[in-house]
């Protein structure tokens, strides 16, 4: 008996018989992130750390200054600062 198996009669790769390179297809799922970054105050610069999702379109206040701002105001693309307020710009769409 044989751990490796060799294709028999019935079981014949699926590829064309012509010259060009076997590329198999594989299908990917599409990723949701557009961004990521950190999460500060446009007015003072402190970072900010939230324990859920927040909508994009929300208002939120800044826990120091105690300023309101669109959320999108408080992002900053590109911006790495600490593990704590990082953040992930994701697509939602509803169905």
């Amino acid at each position: 008996m044989s751990i490796l198996r060799g294709l028999t009669d019935g079981e014949e790769e699926r590829r064309s018989h012509t010259s060009e390179p076997y590329i198999p297809f594989r299908r990917q799922r599409p990723s949701d992130r557009l961004a990521s970054g950190s999460l500060r105050c446009p007015t003072c610069d402190v970072p900010i750390v939230t324990t859920s999702a927040i909508p994009f379109t929300a208002r939120m206040r800044c826990p120091f200054c105690r300023s309101i701002h669109p959320v999108r105001g408080f992002v900053q693309i590109g911006v790495h600062d600490t593990g704590l307020n990082a953040v992930e710009l994701r697509a939602r769409l509803p169905f």
